[in-house]
């Protein structure tokens, strides 16, 4: 099967996750704060243009009500973990961005004198504020498709999954919205909070007539619940 009863995690998101998060780690120890903004700045084409802002869209509210509605084909349980984890999600980044206070982009560059100097998108204005660290699209990207892999633990479907996740951090750097900090630990946090929904949403996972368990095909065939395949 390509679905799992046990595991909490994907090993074809959760190591690639682990690179992702090294490799930014270590980037960050050697770069200055900006450097990537400033080389996506500096290297700009109309095709990374259009492909960022769709990109950044995929860490957005309509994708969580798409992928909720197509879970309701899967396990009721799933479509559930979709709210419950967006709404925490929208509470975790509003604390974190307070408590941490970091100046967005705009707000940096406008104090280092330079601001005119970054190329941004046409069409995607800078935001201000004090609400930079972590960013919110990055863990909310990693936090849905992290989930996905989760649901879904087959190796293309979790690959697939965080290379989408990818896109959304990087998209947030290369609109001029946030730095490297920020997608690095937002994505560290995504997928925790992913990992911890998925555990805390688990118990009766294994009893095919739990309402739970069940989905909207399901409910309108009759069929013996132990037909019911557990995902």
């Amino acid at each position: 099967s390509t679905l799992s009863k046990n595991k909490f995690h994907n090993p074809a998101f959760f190591f690639p996750w682990i690179a992702y998060l090294l490799v930014g780690t270590i980037a960050l120890m050697f770069l200055e704060k900006g450097d990537l903004l400033i080389a996506f700045s500096n290297h700009r084409t109309p095709f990374l243009d259009k492909f960022f802002i769709y990109g950044t869209q995929l860490g957005e509210e309509i994708v969580y009500v798409i992928i909720g509605l197509s879970l309701l084909f899967v396990r009721f349980r799933y479509t559930l973990m979709i709210p419950a984890m967006g709404l925490s999600l929208m509470i975790f980044s509003f604390v974190s961005k307070a408590i941490f206070a970091h100046p967005r982009p705009k707000n940096y560059y406008t104090d280092l004198g330079i601001i005119d100097t970054i190329n941004t998108v046409e069409g995607m204005g800078m935001i201000s504020g004090l609400t930079s660290f972590p960013s919110g699209h990055t863990m909310s990207g990693f936090a849905l498709f992290g989930l996905v892999s989760l649901i879904f633990k087959n190796k293309a479907v979790g690959l697939l999954c965080f290379i989408i996740a990818l896109i959304v951090g990087l998209s947030r750097v290369y609109l001029c919205h946030h730095f490297l900090e920020d997608i690095v630990f937002g994505g560290f946090l995504g997928y925790l909070i992913a990992m911890t929904f998925y555990a805390l949403f688990s118990f009766r996972k294994n009893e095919p007539g739990f309402w739970m368990n069940k989905n909207l095909i399901s409910i309108f065939k009759k069929s013996n619940p132990a037909d019911t395949p557990i995902r």
